[in-house]
């Protein structure tokens, strides 16, 4: 039993003096964590070495809506690409950042990536 409680002492030494060590040693502030959102008051209030740190808005995807009866949505962008489905008028797609070929967009739908012909897509 004593011997349980010498084991005991021994953790929480080993546990508290590297705590109160860390604490008194730190005088920046602590990094947000990655994924945290950052105020205007933060920024302010904890600059980094290259100046305060400024929220960015984050630019909204393009969006087009098809305008055909049906459209394909293809695996490359060309008219022999594979149909991986089949999208319908009004459907709602998400426009890709990746470099138009000729008037094919990569897009999404859903959890669908692929090409679409931009003609049968108005974009928003």
């Amino acid at each position: 039993m004593k011997n349980n409680k010498n084991i005991f002492l021994f953790l929480i030494v080993l546990l508290i003096i590297p705590a109160l060590a860390c604490s008194s040693t730190l005088t920046e502030p602590m990094p947000a964590r990655i994924g945290a959102s950052v105020t205007t008051e933060t920024a302010i209030a904890a600059p980094t070495p290259h100046g305060p740190i400024v929220p960015t808005r984050t630019a909204s995807p393009a969006m087009c809506k098809v305008t055909a009866d049906v459209l394909h949505l293809r695996d490359a962008p060309n008219v022999a690409g594979y149909v991986m489905a089949w999208l319908e008028q009004g459907d709602q797609l998400t426009i890709l950042p990746t470099k138009p070929s000729g008037n094919w967009i990569q897009v999404q739908f859903e959890s669908l990536t692929g090409w679409i012909n931009s003609t049968y897509c108005e974009r928003k």
